[in-house]
C-alpha cells in the first residue's frame, strides 16, 4: 500500500512539474533571448521568496540582457519585456489598436453587474475595448485643467490644515521626529475624501476615523494579501469559485460599496450636485440632470462599475500618492543642497503671495518644484512596470529578426529598468533634479521616462497626484526644514567625513538580510569587506552604527576606555523600570543590564564559572554526554552507519546539560523526546519568520508602543512555564533548606534568600524575581541554541576534513587508552591540545556571535589615520567578529579549516583582538568556558564510538540560510555516523 501511495505521489508530482514547465520553451522556440525560469516560480522566485523587492527584481531582469526584447516568466506565464524606446513608442502609440488593453489579471467585467466581490475587474485600469474607451471619456473631464483648479481649492485646505496640525501639536525648537508614511497617508486620505466623495474628514485630529482605517486596511498588503494576489492572478476561477476567496476582506469592501451607493441615492433623491467623481459618474449614467449637458451619450454604467472607479481612485490615491510624497521628503532630507534651493523657491512664492494661501497658478509656476518631483518619479516611480495585452497578431522586425506577438500574449514595459539605465540617465543612482531643467529635459530620450505609464492608457489621475504632492511639500518646506532624525540619519557619517555604506531608504544597510537574500553572517562579512578604513559607517534600518575594523582600536574601546563603553546597545529596554515585569526577561538579563547593576550581577554570577565550579559541573555534563552517545549506540546501531540530524541531537544534549547543571533537574531528551523542558527550548529558540519579525518590532518600538500593542518577545505560555519553573524551585528550596551547586542556588545566596555555611558574597544584592529569572533564562537560551550550533559546525568540519578527524580521533583514542576505557575526566579533557585547536578553529570559521556592540556613555574622540573621530554619548560601535575571522589579513586562506593556526607554535602569531568568538573585554560571554567544556565532551564521546562520515543529506559546501539571526545551513546539519569496531 505504501508503494502504491508513493507511486501516485510521484506521478502527481511529475504531472505538476510538467504543467508548471509546459510553457518554458516559449521564447526558445521563437529564438528570443530570455531568462531561464525556475519550475513553478518562473523568473519571479526572488520576489516570491522575499529575497528581492519587485522594484529591484525588475531592474535586475532588465539588466540581464542587452536585447531590445527579452523574455521572462511570471510563474508559468511568458512575458515579453520591451527594452527599446522606439519599440515602446510603436506598441503604445502607433500600434495602439493592437495593444488596447492591460493584461486581464482580475477577470473580465461580464458577470452580475451588482456583484461587488471583484471591484478591480470593473475599474478603469481593467476595463477593456469599447467599455474602457467609454469610461475613459466619462472620467477625463474630471481631470481637465479647469477641474484641477477647482479641486486644488479643496486640496489646499487639507494641505494647510495638515501642516497646521504639526505646528500646533508637535512644535519644539529642537524639532520633532515624524513618520512620513503615516503622515502622508492621512493627508491623501483626507484629500480623496474631499475631492472624490464630498466628505469632510480630518485624519490628523480624528486619528482612527473609519474612512482612514478602511484605507489602511485595503492598502496594507500583508504577506497573506500578497499570496492571495498571486493566487488570484495565476488561477482566477480556482481562487474565486472553488476556494471562495476574495481579494479584499468583505467588511472593508462592503463599507466602501455602501458609502458610494448611499451617497448616490441621497444625491439623486435630494438633487444634490457636487464637483466630484461620484457626481461625474452619475451624470454620465443619466442618474442626475444638470443645467449644462456635459455628455453627448448616456452610458448604462452598472452600480459595480460606478463603485469600481471610486474604489480604484481611492486605492491608488491613498497609497501610491503617499509613497511619492515620502520619497520626495526623503530625497530632500538626504540632499540638503536640493532642499535649500527648493526652499528658496518656496520662500519667494510665499513672499509673492504676501504669506497668504498658495494658489493653483503659483504652484504650477514653481519650476524647481517640478524638477524635484520629476526626479523623484524617475528614481522611485510609483509603478515599477506596466503591460499591454496583444489583441491582434502583429510582427516586428527587431535587429534583423522577426518577432511575432500573437493575440493574447503580453508585453511588459519595465519602467524602473529604463529609469535606472545609465544609457538614458547618467549616474542613475544620483538624485539630480537638473535632469529636468529647461536646459536639459529635451535631452531625455522619448519613451525612456514614463512614471505614470505611456500612451492612451497612461494614469488618468497623474496630474491630480502631482498637484497634491507639490502642495503638501510646499507647505512643509515653508514651515519646516526636513532633517535626518536619529531613526533616518543617513547623512550621519557623511557629515563627519567617515567612510560609510550608502543605505537604502527604510532598510538601511541590512536590506539583504531583511529581504532574505543573505544570512546575517554573510552580510557582516560583505559589509566588512566594503572598506579598508579602520572605521566604517553602516545603518541598521535607521540607526547609524560605527563598525570598528582595526584591532588596536577595538583594544582601546573594550579595554583601555572600557568606562566609556560599559554597556551593550540598549535594544531590549532596561530592566530598572519594573523589576517584577516578566514580559521582558531579556531586558533584565546580564547581557542587557547596564552600568552598576551589570557589574553587581557579573560579580554575582562569576563564581558559577570558576575552575572549581566547572570541575564540579563537568561530572554532571559527563553523565549526560555519555548517556547521549550510549543512546545512539543502543537505539540506532547499524554496521552500515546511520544518518543523524546533528542539530536535533546537539540541542537535546545541551538541553539536558542545562537542566542538570543550572536547574538541578534530571531530563533525558533522547528517550523522553517530547519532554516539556526540551519542547520549551525548541519553541523559545526556533526563530521563525514571525519570531524574527517580532524581534525586529520589539527592539525598535519604544516601551509605550510595545505595551499598546501588547507585544512580547516570546509567547506568554512558554515564558510563564519558565517563570514558574524557576520561582517554584526557589520557593521549594527556601522552605526545605535545600542547597544545590547550580545557578539558581548562587542567585538565591546573592539575594540573601538562603544561608550557606560558607558566605561567598560580601554584599547581599536586592535582586528581584524578574532579574533572577532573567539570568536563568539567558543561560538557557544561549546554552540551548548557541552551544548546539558550535557542536554542529564542529561535527560538520570533522566530516568534511577527514585528515583532521583522523588526527583528533588518535588523540581521543590515546586519552581513552590512558583512562583504561573509563569515563572521561575534567583533567584529561583539558589536556587534549588538538581538541582545543579544532574547537578554536571552528569558533574562528563559525563564531557563535557574528558581531558584538558597545554603546558609548561618555563623549570620546579618537585620532584615526590623522582624522579625529568623535563618538558621542548614546552612539553605538559595532565589532564585526565574523569579518575579522574571515579576513585574509589576519588569517591566511580564511575559508580553509586549519586547526594548526592554534597550535603552540602558531597561536602567538594571531594578532590580538582579531580573534574573539565570545566577545572581548569585561563584557565577553561569561559562559564561554562552560560552552567549550560541553562541546569538547560530546565530541570526545562521538569520536570515540563513531566515525563522522558524509550523509546523502549533508551540505558541502555549507550555504547559510538567509532566514534571520541564527547561523544554520539551508538544509540543516546532517552527518552519517559509522560505528567503530
Amino acid at each position: 500500500m505504501l508503494w502504491e501511495y508513493l507511486a501516485i505521489f510521484v506521478v502527481l508530482l511529475l504531472l505538476a512539474y510538467r504543467w508548471a514547465t509546459a510553457n518554458y520553451s516559449f521564447f526558445k522556440d521563437r529564438g528570443i533571448d530570455y531568462h531561464k525560469p525556475y519550475p513553478f516560480v518562473g523568473s519571479m522566485w526572488k520576489m516570491i521568496l522575499r529575497k528581492k523587492s519587485m522594484f529591484d527584481l525588475v531592474i535586475e531582469l532588465y539588466n540581464q540582457s542587452s536585447s531590445k526584447a527579452y523574455g521572462f516568466f511570471e510563474l508559468r506565464k511568458p512575458l515579453l519585456m520591451i527594452r527599446d524606446p522606439e519599440l515602446i513608442k510603436q506598441i503604445t502609440i502607433k500600434d495602439f489598436d493592437y495593444f488596447l488593453n492591460h493584461r486581464n489579471i482580475f477577470g473580465v467585467d461580464n458577470e452580475d453587474p451588482h456583484e461587488m466581490d471583484n471591484l478591480f475587474s470593473s475599474s478603469l485600469f481593467s476595463l477593456r475595448d469599447s467599455r474602457w474607451k467609454d469610461m475613459r471619456s466619462t472620467l477625463s473631464p474630471a481631470f481637465t485643467g479647469r477641474k484641477m483648479r477647482q479641486m486644488f481649492q479643496l486640496m489646499n485646505i487639507v494641505a494647510n490644515e495638515a501642516v497646521q496640525c504639526l505646528k500646533r501639536d508637535q512644535i519644539a525648537k529642537e524639532g520633532f521626529e515624524l513618520d512620513m508614511k503615516d503622515y502622508f497617508t492621512r493627508f491623501t486620505n483626507d484629500v480623496i475624501a474631499s475631492t472624490a466623495f464630498g466628505l469632510q474628514v480630518n485624519s490628523f485630529t480624528e486619528l482612527e476615523n473609519t474612512f482612514y482605517m478602511l484605507g489602511k486596511r485595503l492598502t496594507n498588503l500583508t504577506a497573506l494579501q500578497n499570496l492571495k494576489f498571486i493566487l488570484f492572478i495565476s488561477s482566477k476561477k480556482l481562487f474565486r469559485k472553488l476556494l471562495r476567496l476574495k481579494l479584499f476582506d468583505k467588511k472593508s469592501t462592503d463599507y466602501f460599496v455602501h458609502l458610494v451607493l448611499d451617497a448616490m441615492k441621497y444625491r439623486q433623491e435630494h438633487k444634490i450636485v457636487r464637483p466630484d467623481m461620484i457626481n461625474m459618474l452619475m451624470e454620465a449614467s443619466g442618474m442626475i440632470q444638470t443645467d449644462k449637458t456635459k455628455f453627448g451619450t448616456i452610458h448604462n454604467w452598472s452600480d459595480r462599475e460606478i463603485v469600481a472607479q471610486c474604489f480604484i481612485f481611492f486605492f491608488a490615491g491613498f497609497e501610491t500618492s503617499a509613497v511619492l510624497m515620502c520619497f520626495t521628503a526623503h530625497e530632500l532630507m538626504e540632499n540638503e543642497d536640493v532642499q535649500k534651493r527648493l526652499y528658496e523657491e518656496v520662500e519667494q512664492v510665499n513672499k509673492d503671495l504676501d504669506g497668504g494661501e498658495l494658489t493653483y497658478e503659483a504652484l504650477m509656476g514653481m519650476k524647481y518644484m517640478d524638477q524635484v518631483v520629476s526626479e523623484v518619479l524617475r528614481k522611485w516611480p510609483p509603478a515599477v512596470a506596466t503591460d499591454r495585452e496583444c489583441n491582434k497578431d502583429i510582427t516586428y522586425e527587431v535587429d534583423g529578426t522577426n518577432i511575432e506577438i500573437k493575440k493574447g500574449e503580453i508585453v511588459w514595459l519595465p519602467i524602473s529598468g529604463f529609469h535606472r539605465d545609465p544609457k538614458y540617465f547618467e549616474n542613475p543612482e544620483k538624485f539630480d533634479p537638473e535632469r529636468f531643467s529647461d536646459k536639459n529635459k529635451d535631452k531625455i530620450q522619448p519613451f525612456t521616462y514614463f512614471p505614470f505609464g505611456v500612451g492612451q492608457r497612461n494614469c488618468i489621475g497623474s496630474r491630480f497626484a502631482l498637484l497634491e504632492a507639490k502642495a503638501i511639500i510646499y507647505y512643509l518646506l515653508r514651515d519646516f526644514r526636513i532633517a535626518a532624525s536619529k531613526k533616518t540619519n543617513y547623512n550621519f557619517f557623511r557629515d563627519r567625513g567617515i567612510d560609510h555604506h550608502k543605505p537604502y531608504p527604510f532598510l538601511g544597510s541590512m536590506w539583504k538580510m531583511i529581504l532574505r537574500q543573505k544570512s546575517m553572517f554573510d552580510l557582516i562579512i560583505e559589509l566588512y569587506n566594503k572598506s579598508d578604513s579602520k572605521v566604517y559607517g553602516i545603518f541598521e534600518q535607521r540607526s547609524p552604527l560605527l563598525m570598528i575594523r582595526d584591532p588596536e582600536l577595538i583594544k582601546q574601546i573594550t579595554i583601555k576606555d572600557f568606562d566609556h563603553f560599559v554597556n551593550h546597545w540598549n535594544i531590549f529596554g532596561g530592566g530598572d523600570d519594573d523589576l517584577h515585569n516578566m514580559h521582558n526577561v531579556f531586558g533584565s538579563s546580564l547581557f542587557a543590564m547596564r552600568d552598576k547593576r551589570w557589574k553587581d550581577m557579573r560579580s554575582t554570577l562569576s563564581p558559577v564559572f570558576t575552575g572549581s565550579k566547572l570541575r564540579n559541573m563537568f561530572q554532571l555534563m559527563n553523565i549526560v554526554a555519555n548517556d547521549s552517545v550510549q543512546f545512539l549506540k543502543d537505539e540506532k546501531f547499524s554496521k552500515d552507519g546511520f544518518d543523524l540530524d546533528m542539530k536535533d541531537c546537539c540541542t537535546r544534549f545541551t538541553n539536558d546539560v542545562i537542566a542538570s547543571t543550572a536547574f538541578g533537574i534530571h531530563v533525558n531528551s533522547f528517550k523522553d523526546r517530547e519532554n516539556t523542558f526540551y519542547m520549551l527550548g525548541k519553541k523559545l529558540t526556533e526563530l521563525t519568520t514571525w519570531q524574527n519579525f517580532k524581534f525586529f518590532l520589539f527592539t525598535r518600538l519604544k516601551k509605550r508602543f510595545r505595551q499598546l500593542l501588547r507585544l512580547t518577545l516570546f509567547d506568554k505560555k512558554s515564558t510563564d512555564y519558565f517563570v514558574r519553573l524557576v520561582l517554584e524551585a526557589m520557593e521549594y528550596r527556601q522552605e526545605h533548606n535545600i542547597v544545590k551547586p547550580d545557578m539558581i542556588n548562587m542567585l538565591m545566596e546573592a539575594s540573601g534568600m538562603i544561608q550557606t555555611d560558607t558566605p561567598k558574597f560580601g554584599t547581599i544584592h536586592n535582586w528581584s524575581y524578574c532579574e533572577i529569572v532573567a539570568q536563568c533564562f539567558i543561560f538557557f537560551f544561549a546554552g540551548f541554541e548557541t552551544s548546539a550550533v558550535l557542536m554542529c559546525f564542529t561535527a560538520h568540519e570533522l566530516m568534511e576534513n577527514e585528515d583532521v578527524q583522523k588526527r583528533l580521533y588518535e588523540e581521543v583514542e590515546q586519552v581513552n587508552k590512558d583512562l583504561d576505557g573509563g569515563e572521561l575526566t575534567y583533567e584529561a579533557l583539558m589536556g587534549m591540545k588538538y581538541m582545543d585547536q579544532v574547537v578554536s578553529e571552528v569558533l574562528r570559521k563559525w563564531p557563535p556571535a557574528v558581531a558584538a556592540d558597545r554603546e558609548c556613555n561618555k563623549d570620546i574622540t579618537y585620532e584615526v589615520d590623522g582624522t579625529n573621530i568623535e563618538i558621542k554619548k548614546g552612539e553605538v560601535v559595532w565589532l564585526p567578529i565574523s569579518g575579522f575571522h574571515r579576513d585574509p589579513k589576519y588569517f591566511e586562506n580564511p575559508e580553509k579549516f586549519d586547526p594548526e593556526r592554534f597550535s603552540n607554535e602558531n597561536k602567538h602569531k594571531i594578532q590580538p583582538f582579531s580573534y574573539y568568538p565570545f566577545g572581548v573585554g569585561q563584557r565577553n560571554c561569561i559562559g564561554s568556558r562552560f560552552a567549550l567544556l560541553e562541546a569538547k565532551a560530546i565530541i570526545y564521546y562521538l569520536l570515540r564510538d563513531f566515525r563522522i562520515a558524509v550523509s546523502k543529506k549533508s551540505m558541502i559546501p555549507i550555504v547559510l540560510g538567509a532566514n534571520g539571526f541564527q547561523i544554520k545551513p539551508i538544509h540543516g546539519f546532517w552527518v552519517k555516523l559509522m560505528p567503530r569496531s
